[in-house]
């Protein structure tokens, strides 16, 4: 099936509202596995799937020390999808900060 233009903005925004109802929350609740895999389509209607992964940590790993780092590295290659992966949750030593920032790369 292919899609045109309309099509994926409409999908799109379904999948942005989602997010920024999670984002809103206190504290705001990152999805951090935005895929295709995890969207579903029922009636029309998209919605985000698949919140094993989701978090209202943000992860500053500015002070971490590298077993803390290499624990974090563990579970995001066990709970995300390495192909969809930002900068920030690839390499934990260069010490971004892992919050809602990652579902907008995840996103687009």
């Amino acid at each position: 099936m292919e899609l045109v233009e309309e099509q994926i903005v409409y999908v799109t925004k379904s999948i942005a509202k989602g997010l920024k109802s999670m984002h809103g929350h206190k504290p705001p609740i990152a999805h951090r596995d935005i895929k295709v895999e995890n969207i579903l389509m029922e009636d029309e209607h998209f919605k985000l799937a698949d919140f094993g992964s989701c978090s209202t940590d943000t992860l500053d790993h500015a002070n971490n020390n590298k077993n803390t780092i290499s624990k974090k590295m563990e579970l995001f290659e066990k709970y995300t999808t390495m192909m969809y992966r930002p900068p920030e949750m690839i390499d934990l030593y260069k010490k971004y900060p892992v919050d809602t920032k990652v579902d907008i790369w995840m996103l687009g």
